[in-house]
């Protein structure tokens, strides 16, 4: 009795702490307020267009600025997404898109930490604290994709350097090639290429030789940069061809949004997701500093991911996903036990926890329609017709308008009537001042 009953804690235990792993997307993503997102409808509008049209746009058609100059919709393949999702369900379809991506983004992070982390409670626990890093970016957002995608691109490259079948390395063109029609953000992944391709000789330009118990091995330089190569190729495969690179120049180019605009601000820590971004850096850092033998490869992509996601807050992802992979990977080869896998009966029921989980959820935050619409629409007509009354009414017409004017000739009446006192001298006085002004102004040479 007692033996089964120790058999089975630990099965117990798992699914527990999966279903609380697996729980956090819809508590993190099912929020109303994430549908309040400015910048989701013109992403709408465009895919309205693209549908409508059935091509992508190459000159602007919705800014009165911008009107008729060329522009590419280098999200065209999220756009037509999210509009379809958004024209058959409405405001809910954001929701589900957002819900969607966390989670596949949290599925594919735990398995991205379980190839180094076997405890289930540290890869739990460690997935969870970059999930609720990642908060703030889990609204309708095509950097979504970005974030799903460069973690699978990690992936592949780590299984690569772990298992030397270089075979699944040309599973990377084709990701950058749907990557290119997400999101202009799949330059970010060149940066795991890069690093992949200059390890090696950075490593023998350093002395630095790997061990031969050591199974994160370089991968070789030519091939890498083959494979770089190839997938730079596959990125032309969008409406826009090589001119979807003259997006991310422009882009670069424009430096002074990053001072304009909210997102491209850097991190103020004011914020509990922000503290945990420094956290899990400062544990990455740490657990690089405690290695005998630092390995270029992860080095090189935490500085990357510490210069990108600390200048703007909108890529604070960046350093999340390095530093999960880097803290992860730093446990020594001896302690890594035996990986676990849930049976049937196991899985299933973490399905069906996270089901009656998801629907709780949903009801606690009183998710509907006419919800979402009553705080996207009509809170925020009251907020700004509050507004316009505190600010437009009572500052600027009662301080400025007619009301001010009139208030203002009051008080300036007031302060000149303090000059009438009533004393002939003082009329007289007044009077010899004016005279003797009139006659300096007639003799003074013209």
């Amino acid at each position: 009795m007692n033996s089964s009953l120790s058999s089975v804690e630990p099965q117990f235990r798992r699914c527990v702490l999966l279903i609380l792993l697996y729980a956090i997307p819809a508590w993190l993503a099912l929020i109303p307020a994430n549908v309040v997102d400015p910048d989701v409808w013109w992403h709408i509008h465009t895919g309205e267009w693209i549908v409508q049209h059935r091509w992508v746009p190459y000159t602007d058609w919705f800014s009165s600025y911008g009107l008729g100059k060329p522009w590419a919709a280098y999200s065209w393949l999220f756009e037509i997404l999210i509009y379809g999702l958004f024209s058959r369900v409405g405001l809910i379809g954001l929701l589900v898109y957002v819900y969607a991506m966390v989670l596949a983004i949290t599925a594919t992070l735990h398995s991205l930490v379980r190839k180094f982390e076997t405890r289930v409670a540290y890869s739990v626990a460690l997935t969870g604290l970059a999930l609720f890093a990642m908060a703030p970016l889990y609204t309708p957002r095509p950097w979504l994709f970005t974030i799903l995608l460069f973690i699978i691109e990690l992936k592949i490259v780590i299984n690569v350097r772990h298992s030397r079948r270089y075979s699944g390395l040309f599973l990377l063109p084709p990701l950058f090639a749907l990557w290119a029609n997400l999101h202009v953000q799949f330059v970010l992944g060149f940066f795991v290429l890069g690093v992949a391709a200059c390890e090696e000789p950075l490593a023998r330009l350093l002395r630095r030789h790997q061990m031969n118990g050591d199974q994160d091995r370089a991968l070789p330089p030519l091939f890498m940069t083959l494979i770089a190569l190839g997938c730079v190729v596959a990125t032309l495969a969008n409406p826009y061809h090589f001119k979807i690179y003259t997006v991310v120049v422009d882009l670069i180019k424009q430096a002074g949004f990053y001072n304009l605009i909210s997102e491209f601000a850097a991190m103020d820590f004011r914020t509990i997701p922000e503290w945990l971004v420094l956290g899990l850096t400062l544990g990455a850092t740490f657990a690089l500093g405690r290695q005998r033998a630092v390995r270029p490869f992860w080095f090189l992509l935490l500085l990357a991911g510490m210069l990108i996601s600390f200048r703007a807050r909108r890529d604070l992802w960046f350093v999340v996903i390095i530093a999960v992979g880097v803290i992860s990977s730093s446990r020594s080869a001896a302690l890594v036990g035996s990986r676990y896998i849930l049976g049937r009966t196991q899985t299933l029921v973490v399905i069906a926890a996270l089901g009656i989980l998801l629907l709780l959820t949903a009801r606690a935050r009183q998710i509907s329609e006419d919800e979402l619409y009553d705080r996207l629409f009509v809170k925020s007509a009251f907020s700004l017709g509050d507004g316009l009354w505190k600010t437009g009414d009572g500052m600027i017409i009662d301080g400025l308008g007619p009301d001010g004017i009139a208030a203002a000739t009051r008080e300036l009446a007031r302060e000149a009537s303090r000059l009438q006192t009533g004393y002939v001298y003082h009329y007289a006085f007044a009077m010899l001042i004016g005279v003797v002004a009139l006659i300096t102004w007639y003799l003074l040479p013209r």
